[in-house]
Formats: C-alpha cells, sequence, structure tokens
C-alpha cells in the first residue's frame, strides 16, 4: 500500500550539514548523490530533492521533506510521492500540469 502524500506539500529547505545529518552521510556525498553522471548517483530531481542555492556563490539546498520519504519509503512509494509533490507544486504556482 501506497503511504499517502504529506498534508502539507510544503517544502522545509536545508544546507547540506542538515540533510547529510539526516542521511547518516558526509555533507560533500550529497553532492555526487544528485549528479547524474556520478557512479553513486541516487536519481535525486532538481526542485524536488534539491535546488541550487539562491546566489552563483550560494550552496545547493536540500528539501527535508522529500529527502525523508527517500530515506524511509520503497522505490515505488516514493515516485508516487514525488509525482504528487510535483502536481501540487505544479497547481499551487499556477502552472499547467503535464496531460497523461
Amino acid at each position: 500500500m501506497l503511504k499517502s502524500f504529506p498534508s502539507s506539500t510544503a517544502a522545509k529547505w536545508v544546507d547540506k550539514y542538515v540533510a547529510a545529518d539526516l542521511l547518516n552521510a558526509r555533507p560533500e556525498t550529497l553532492a555526487r548523490w544528485r549528479n547524474p553522471n556520478s557512479p553513486i548517483y541516487k536519481g535525486w530531481i532538481e526542485g524536488v530533492h534539491w535546488r541550487a542555492g539562491v546566489s552563483r556563490t550560494a550552496a545547493a539546498e536540500y528539501n527535508l521533506t522529500a529527502l525523508n520519504h527517500w530515506r524511509n519509503h520503497d522505490p515505488n512509494a516514493h515516485q508516487a510521492w514525488v509525482l504528487a509533490y510535483q502536481s501540487s507544486k505544479s497547481i499551487s504556482s499556477g502552472l499547467p500540469t503535464k496531460s497523461a
């Protein structure tokens, strides 16, 4: 059974130190996990699991809600969560959603 989508869709963006602590990883490892060219890429999606820093020199930030879900659920349940999250962001931003 799929876990339900959390009632709050607000992302809580945190720095690499908080995210690394949550995932029991080194902060430097997070960059490799989000890089599709890395041999240890985890399939993280920009805008869902992580986002670029707000300035050219700022470090990436991580969505604590998404990483918590990624860590605690099987891949199919997490994929359903990602789709629901993306859909909620499209609706809340006024952007059209993709049609099936």
